[in-house]
C-alpha cells in the first residue's frame, strides 16, 4: 500500500484520499489492478515508473475521471458522489502539457480555477498565484505564444487558485520553474535526470477558505 510521506502529526489526520482494491481496463486489458493507497492532510506522494506503467491512467481514476473497480474516497466520501464543483474545488490537476490553444490571456487561464467557487479573474487569488510562479509580469501574455515551461507554470497557478484540499501532477516542475517559491518533493532531482516519468500527489495541511 502507497501511503504519503508522514510527520510527527500525521496520526491525529484522518485520510484524505483513500483507494482500496482499484483496477482499471481498458478493453479487454487490465492497466491497474490490487491499488491500495491513501493520503493524508499534509503529507506528499511520488509515483515512479516508466512509460505505460499507469501511472496517468491512477491519477485519472482517482479525481474519478474514468471508470475503475474498487473503492476511491475523498474524506471518506466516495468520489463519484462529489458533484462536479466539489471535485473541482477539492482536487486539482496539473497535466504534463495543456493542449489550450484559445487565445486566453495568461490571467485568464489562471482565472479558471477560481470558477468552481464562483470566482474570476479579478480574485486576489488570481494574482496572488501569477506572483508565486513568476509570471506577474505576463498576465496578458496569449497562453499560446508562451514556452512549454511557461505554460507548465501557468498551469501550476491554476491549479493553486483553486484553493484545493489536494493536487497532482503527472510531471515534476524543474526546479527553474518556480525557484525559491516551490517545495518540491525531495525525491524530484535525482529522478529529473533519468528518462522516467512520474505522478505525484500534494495535499493541503488545513481547509482553505474560499
Amino acid at each position: 500500500m502507497a501511503e504519503g510521506r508522514k510527520d510527527e502529526n500525521d496520526e491525529a489526520r484522518p485520510d484524505l484520499l483513500e483507494a482500496r482494491g482499484l483496477a482499471v481496463s481498458r478493453g479487454s486489458r487490465t492497466v491497474l489492478s490490487g491499488i491500495d493507497l491513501s493520503l493524508r492532510a499534509g503529507s506528499m506522494l511520488g509515483i515512479l515508473g516508466p512509460n505505460g506503467a499507469g501511472k496517468s491512467t491512477l491519477v485519472e481514476a482517482l479525481l474519478g475521471l474514468i471508470p475503475f473497480e474498487g473503492s476511491v474516497r475523498f474524506e471518506g466520501r466516495p468520489i463519484d458522489a462529489l458533484s462536479a464543483r466539489e471535485r473541482a474545488r477539492a482536487l486539482a490537476y496539473v497535466p504534463q502539457r495543456s493542449m489550450l490553444q484559445a487565445e486566453l490571456s495568461v490571467r485568464e487561464v489562471v482565472g479558471q480555477g477560481r470558477y468552481a467557487s464562483g470566482g474570476s479573474v479579478r480574485d486576489p487569488e488570481v494574482d496572488a498565484e501569477l506572483e508565486r510562479v513568476g509570471l506577474t509580469a505576463m498576465a496578458e501574455r496569449a497562453f499560446p505564444t508562451l514556452s512549454v515551461g511557461e505554460q507548465q507554470r501557468v498551469l501550476i497557478a491554476r491549479a493553486l487558485a483553486t484553493g484545493p484540499r489536494c493536487w497532482c501532477s503527472t510531471s515534476p516542475p524543474p526546479p527553474s520553474t518556480c525557484a525559491g517559491r516551490w517545495r518540491p518533493s525531495p525525491c524530484s532531482a535525482p529522478w529529473r535526470t533519468r528518462a522516467a516519468e512520474w505522478c505525484w500527489w500534494s495535499t493541503a495541511s488545513r481547509r482553505r477558505g474560499g
